[in-house]
């Protein structure tokens, strides 16, 4: 965790863009994984930008935060917000809810510890990826690929 304190010192934005993002989860002790690096990635980052004396924070999550198994947008809503957190996914759920689970988790996270620290943090909730990867099968790269 302490190893982007000194990186960031002086920044006055930050774009925190990485998580881990299989193309499927194999098994629950994956999924765990795929949570734990989420939500602990993101919450160094942000407490790192803080001790840095970085002003703002723009995070890279996800439809997936917003959007599950049965989420829909507020009632006579066409778009989402942060009251339609996707609450019905779950940490060891089947097929990507953990992954789902973990950025909605994350981004709450992001906004808390921000909040906390008064660090102003903006999310992005990209629908899909495209471009070159460094794995050969990540979910969207495989679709592209058809």
């Amino acid at each position: 965790p302490g190893s982007l304190h000194e990186p960031l010192r002086g920044s006055e934005l930050v774009y925190h863009s990485a998580a881990p993002f299989p193309p499927s989860i194999r098994n629950a002790e994956h999924a765990e994984q795929v949570v734990e690096g989420c939500v602990q990635g993101t919450t160094n980052v942000i407490t790192a930008a803080s001790q840095g004396g970085v002003r703002r924070v723009v995070v890279t999550s996800s439809m997936a935060a917003v959007r599950g198994p049965g989420c829909q947008p507020a009632k006579g809503s066409t778009y989402f917000t942060v009251k339609d957190w996707n609450r019905s996914s779950q940490r060891s759920g089947s097929g990507m809810e953990p992954y789902q689970w973990a950025k909605r988790e994350a981004e709450e996270v992001a906004r808390e510890i921000g909040q906390d620290l008064g660090l102003e943090v903006v999310s992005v909730l990209p629908t899909f990826l495209m471009g070159p990867t460094k794995r050969k099968n990540t979910t969207s790269s495989a679709l592209v690929k058809r």
